[in-house]
Order: structure tokens, then C-alpha cells, then sequence
């Protein structure tokens, strides 16, 4: 094979490479997937989100007190207006997933526990929204991810949202 063939065949490979690499952007670049609970109350939609979690037969690693930790270092690191009412991270693991993952690339370790945030603002009372991202590997492991997430955060959903006098459906 001559040079200007090799050359051509690397060339074709890193515009194959960088295709692919801008085709998966996207999917990473997305950012957290969000839904909304509108009327709700922070408790009930936390509740529905812990019940949510424990359902899919899930333990509840740790709870990062988000807004409480903007609130208590606002004072001295500076970063006025906590927008937060209330503000969670939950972190668990699925194993099924964490093996998954762990078997697709070993450095897949850093990609768990998987979390779900949830949160109240303080300049719309009543609304609650549930947050979630995918570890963002675009890989079988990554999709089973973000399907779990997206059940908990759903049946979260459902579960919190206020009936209302006249609205249809269970309570």
C-alpha cells in the first residue's frame, strides 16, 4: 500500500471517528432530564420520590441537603441569592446497573451511585420539580440508567401530584 493510500485510509478513519464523536454529542450535552409536579408540595413529592426509589428495591446511599448548603455557606463564600425553598440529592445504586456499566469499561466505577435531585424554588411555591441525568456513556449500561431513573422520577410524579377538587383519577 502506497503512502498516499495509508494516508487516505487515516484520514478516512478520523473523519469517521469525529463523526461519530459529533453524532454522540447530543445525548451528552443534554443535560438533566426534568419533571414537573404542579400542584404539590415539596414533602409529598419527596416522600413520593423516596417511596419511588425503595419501590424499584433500591437503598438509599446518602441525601445531600443541596439548598440547605447553599443557605449555610452563602454568608462566606458570597454566592447571594439561595434560590432554592428546598432543595435534595439522592444517591443509590442499582447493582444490575453498576455491573452492567463496570463490564462496558471499568472506569465506569466513577459513573455510580446514580442521583436524582429534587427541588422547590422559592419564587414559584406549589411547584416542585424532580431532576435526573444518565451517566452519559450512550452504552446499553448507560441506557438501562437512565430508563430506571425516568420510572422512579415518573411514578415520583404521579404519586406527589395534589388532586384537586374535581380532577379524575386516583389520589
Amino acid at each position: 500500500m502506497g503512502t498516499r493510500q495509508k494516508s487516505s485510509h487515516c484520514f478516512v478513519a478520523v473523519l469517521a471517528g469525529l463523526l461519530c464523536g459529533i453524532a454522540a454529542l447530543p445525548a451528552l450535552a443534554a443535560g438533566p432530564a426534568t419533571l414537573e409536579i404542579a400542584p404539590s408540595d415539596y414533602a409529598r413529592a419527596r416522600e413520593a420520590l423516596v417511596e419511588s426509589i425503595e419501590d424499584e428495591g433500591l437503598v438509599i446511599a446518602s441525601v445531600s441537603g443541596f439548598g440547605a448548603m447553599l443557605e449555610r455557606t452563602e454568608p462566606d463564600l458570597g454566592h447571594h441569592g439561595n434560590i432554592y425553598r428546598d432543595a435534595e440529592v439522592f444517591a443509590f445504586c442499582s447493582v444490575r446497573i453498576a455491573a452492567r456499566l463496570a463490564l462496558e469499561n471499568p472506569d465506569n466505577i466513577a459513573l455510580c451511585p446514580l442521583s436524582i435531585g429534587i427541588y422547590e424554588l422559592k419564587s414559584r411555591p406549589g411547584v416542585v420539580r424532580i431532576v435526573y441525568r444518565a451517566p452519559g456513556t450512550a452504552s446499553p449500561g448507560d441506557r438501562d440508567a437512565l430508563e430506571l431513573l425516568g420510572r422512579i422520577a415518573e411514578r415520583a410524579q404521579t404519586s406527589a401530584r395534589i388532586r384537586l377538587p374535581g380532577d379524575a383519577g386516583p389520589r
